[in-house]
């Protein structure tokens, strides 16, 4: 099993190097995914599930079979089991609306040893308007 620190440090590593394949707002649309999904690829322990949207006509790839275990699962609940997030870190990390900036300063914070809290994001959001 892949280190979760190190496969979080190198999922915002990979958004910061293809930012085109970063799209926080969508799980999986076949042109980029959100935080949960760069650690998904990144951990290389899941496959992801395409699944047919009847109602709008699309492929979205939001689940993800555990190779270890041919388990299904949201790619969102893989990946806070995976970090060993509580359910206050998944939504502030994988919300739609997280900024990269953001996201950079959460995911130095989880690599210090902090737990993600809204208090930690506050804190990072005051410092990104400080600049």
């Amino acid at each position: 099993m892949s280190d979760p620190k190190d496969n979080l440090v190198a999922a915002m590593a990979n958004i910061a190097m293809h930012p085109e394949t970063h799209q926080q707002a969508a799980w999986r649309c076949g042109t980029g995914m959100c935080i949960a999904g760069h650690v998904a690829e990144v951990a290389n322990e899941v496959e992801w599930m395409t699944m047919k949207d009847s109602n709008l006509e699309s492929y979205s790839m939001e689940m993800v079979e555990v190779k270890a275990t041919g388990e299904v699962v949201h790619v969102s609940h893989w990946a806070q089991n995976h970090l060993g997030l509580s359910g206050e870190a998944r939504e502030i990390l994988f919300h739609g609306n997280r900024t990269r900036d953001e996201l950079e300063g959460l995911v130095n914070a989880y690599k210090n040893g902090e737990e993600i809290t809204f208090q930690v994001l506050d804190r990072v959001q005051d410092d990104i308007l400080e600049g």
